[in-house]
């Protein structure tokens, strides 16, 4: 009598666990109970590079072509209809440039990549030139800020 109690009982402890073990976790909800957390709707960039990096006074005939990139996360992906903005200031902190771009393409749905292309960088002043990139989105999220240095040196 004692081995069929423990049997018994054994089996409705394994029955209680895989029972337990069913009801937890999983699953994506789909109900729309309001307990996932909302998605983060900004946009974040990060690992900017570009080339070249410097410059000489008037090279290229008063301008030059430095080629940039950067990674993106945008867990909306709804960077279509958003814009680049690219600031550049001398080096007394003085904005002299302030440039946006439509993105370029169809990015609908994308989440994450690289983006990048060309920029026309003014060679006819010397100094130590800082600029700022930020995107934003096509409902007007802006991401962070990535800044780097151009310099334009007198040869």
């Amino acid at each position: 009598m004692f081995m069929k109690t423990t049997k018994i009982f054994l089996l409705f402890i394994a029955m209680l666990f895989a029972v337990a073990f069913t009801a937890c976790g999983g699953g994506d909800g789909g109900g729309g109970g309001g307990n996932q957390p909302p998605v983060d709707s900004t946009p974040s960039i990060s690992n900017l590079q570009y080339s070249p990096s410097s410059a000489t006074l008037n090279q290229g005939g008063g301008a030059i072509t430095v080629y940039g990139s950067y990674d993106f996360i945008d867990h909306e992906g709804d960077l279509n209809g958003g814009f680049v903005t690219i600031k550049v200031y001398d080096q007394n902190n003085y904005l002299t440039s302030n440039t946006s771009t439509p993105f370029t393409g169809d990015i609908t749905g994308i989440t994450s990549g690289t983006l990048g292309g060309p920029v026309t960088v003014n060679t006819t002043v010397a100094g130590i030139f800082r600029f700022v990139l930020q995107i934003t989105d096509g409902k007007g999220n802006k991401s962070n800020e990535l800044t780097g240095i151009f310099t334009v040196t007198v040869s």
